[in-house]
Formats: C-alpha cells, structure tokens, sequence
C-alpha cells in the first residue's frame, strides 16, 4: 500500500471511513457530531481529542471526559515529541477545555416502527385467506 500512496493519503483515507462512534463515519462526521465544526476548521486540540478517543469514541467522550482529557493530552505530548508542534502549541492545546458540542440525539422512530407493524400484521390477516388466489398449500405442490 505504502507503494501505491504516501503515508498522508493513507492516513486521510483512514481518517475518512473509520469509526467515531454515535453513528459517525470519517473525520467530518465526527468534526459535525461532537464540536458542531467543519472538519477543516478543527482546533489542534479538538483534532487531538477525536484522534485520542478512536478506540472508545461515544464511552471515552460522553460517559468518561476526564479519560478523554488525559488521552488527548497523550497524544498532544505525542506530537510534541515527533516534532509536528512548538512547545507553544501543545500548552495552548492542552489548556483547552474539551469543549464538547454533541449533536442531539435523532428522534425515535420506535412508535413509527410499531404502527407499521400493526398495519402489516391486519393487512396480512385480512389477505391470509387466500392471498394469491390459491391457499398457501397451492403455492409448494
């Protein structure tokens, strides 16, 4: 694969399908979901905080924020350590509150669900009788 495309189109296309949980698949879901922002306009560390919450996203982030506060500041020292951020941009990060904006949860559409059952089910008992024109032994001679 490192043949075909460079490790940063790898990790874009990683980035891009995996998921973060609550339904979301790909960084710009997950940007929409938790902060409310476009994926372009992420801070560093709130791209930090979805990238450290990968393994457990919808536990680590709503159940559990001081885990996620920790991992995220991991992976902020992280980048320090491999040179992708000044020391400036890791303080400034890692002094940001985890600022979480979940969407709200969609509705439930269990009554839905249950109506059309209910139809279905007299609709298949008023047609039980002979639904085809023959009786239901007809239809396996």
């Amino acid at each position: 694969m490192e043949k075909r495309f460079s490790k940063d189109d790898i990790l874009v296309k990683y980035l891009n399908i995996i998921n973060y949980g609550d339904g979301c698949y790909g960084i710009e879901a997950a940007a929409q979901n938790y902060f409310q922002v476009s994926a372009l306009d992420l801070t560093l560390a709130q791209a930090a905080t979805l990238v450290a919450s990968r393994s457990r996203p919808p536990i680590l982030i709503q159940v559990y924020p001081d885990a996620c506060l920790a991992r995220r500041n991991v992976v902020l020292d992280r980048m320090l350590s491999a040179g992708d951020i000044t020391q400036q941009e890791h303080d400034d990060a890692q002094a940001e509150e985890l600022g979480l904006n979940p969407a709200p949860d969609a509705p439930s559409r269990r009554h839905l669900r249950l109506s059309l059952f209910h139809q279905l089910r007299a609709f298949v008992a008023v047609r039980r009788e002979q639904p085809y024109g023959c009786s239901y032994a007809d239809l396996f001679k």
